[in-house]
This record gives structure tokens, sequence and C-alpha cells, in this order.
């Protein structure tokens, strides 16, 4: 392949994730308040969370137009609870289940990204100890949530044992993605719902907004 054939392809990414984060720091040495133990560099880690967000967001916006599709298909047609509906395509099925599969696993990436990042402050760069990073991450008290416990359990595991089985609530109408991997209280059954998607997403954006908040303010309090 001929580098003189290669066009390279320019986009234009959102959520700058390390970039204010960065900038605290930045402030922090320029006021002398920390030194640096060894050379750092960060565009490439802000290349890759800010590329793995908008992977995210690109996937949980298909998830959300597959879902309303698919209601909107049952709601237009004549069905009947006792007997499985055949009027939803194979393609439309595979698609949507492998698009919950890879958000799971894209979201789990982003918090081991996140978590290896601090890290990386505190001790490459803070000259500070493995405990010190440990310390300020559990002080986000994310590990325990439901949320998190969701993506940690289904990131490679969501479809592992056997294919999960799209249903449909019907009242109110709602997806349910059926699984042993993904156990529910509520319906007694392995399931998951868009409801339930709805929250662990938005539970998950709190955690990195909290987390790039407080560090941004732990150099900025320095």
């Amino acid at each position: 392949m001929n580098e003189k054939n290669i066009l390279k392809l320019c986009y234009t990414s959102s959520d700058a994730w390390v970039l204010p984060i960065w900038t605290a720091f930045n402030k922090a040495e320029k006021r002398g308040r920390i030194k640096r133990s060894r050379s750092f560099q960060t565009g490439k880690d802000g290349i890759y969370i800010t590329t793995k967000l908008n992977f995210l967001r690109i996937i949980y916006d298909r998830i959300d137009q597959s879902n309303k599709e698919i209601i909107e298909t049952i709601k237009n047609s004549e069905y009947n609870t006792k007997f499985c509906f055949d009027g939803i395509s194979k393609k439309d099925t595979f698609s949507i289940l492998l698009d919950i599969e890879t958000y799971f696993r894209e979201a789990y990436s982003i918090i081991e990204f996140v978590e290896k990042f601090t890290r990386k402050l505190f001790v490459y760069i803070c000259d500070s100890n493995k405990n010190d990073s440990d310390k300020f991450l559990n002080s986000l008290q994310y590990q325990k949530e439901n949320w998190y416990q969701a993506i940690r359990e289904y990131r490679h595991s969501f479809t592992h044992h056997r294919s999960p089985w799209i249903s449909i609530c019907t009242s109110p109408y709602e997806l349910v993605v059926e699984s042993k991997q993904c156990k529910s209280r509520q319906l007694n059954n392995y399931c998951l719902t868009t409801s339930q998607m709805i929250k662990i997403d938005s539970e998950f954006r709190k955690f990195l907004y909290k987390a790039q908040k407080e560090l941004i303010g732990y150099f900025d309090n320095l």
C-alpha cells in the first residue's frame, strides 16, 4: 500500500474529558504546588477517552432508536402475548443485542481508563503513591453502586452462556431483554429493560462528570 494513496479523514470530537483536568494541573504546576516526577503527555489519553465517549453516545442513540422502532411496529400490529411475534426482522433484533453488548463493553473500558488516568496523575506526575490515588478513587464511591455492578457484570458476559431473548412489555410498552446474565429482582426474572438501561447510562455519565469535577477541584485547591 503506497502512502501517497492514503487519504486521512478528519473528524471533530466532543466530550473533551481530559483537557479541563490537564488545564487545572498546569495551573497548579505554574503556582509551584506540584512538580512532575517524570515526562507525561496527555494528548493520546485525551483522544482515547473522547473517541470512546463518542462511540458510546452513538451506540446508546442506536439502541434508543431501535427500541422506538420495534415498539412502534408492535403498536401498529395485531399480536397475542401468548405467542411469539414474528414482525421484527432478524437483522433488527441482532443489531440491538449487538449494540447493548457493545455498550457495556465500551462503558467499562471508559471506567478502566478513568482509574488508570487518575493513578497516572497521582503516581507518575505528582510523585505520590498508589494509596493516594486509590483513596481518591474510593472517595468517588462508585464501585458499590448498582449501575457500576451492572456494567461490570455485563461487559463480557451478556451473551456469554446463552443468547438473550428480546421481548416487549405491552403495559407500559418497554423493551425487555431476557438473559441468564441479567437478574431483575423486580420482575423475578433474568432481564434488562429499557428503563434500567436509561438509568445505568444516566448514573454512568454522572460518575464521569463527578470524577472530572473532583480531579479539577483537587488541583485547583493545591
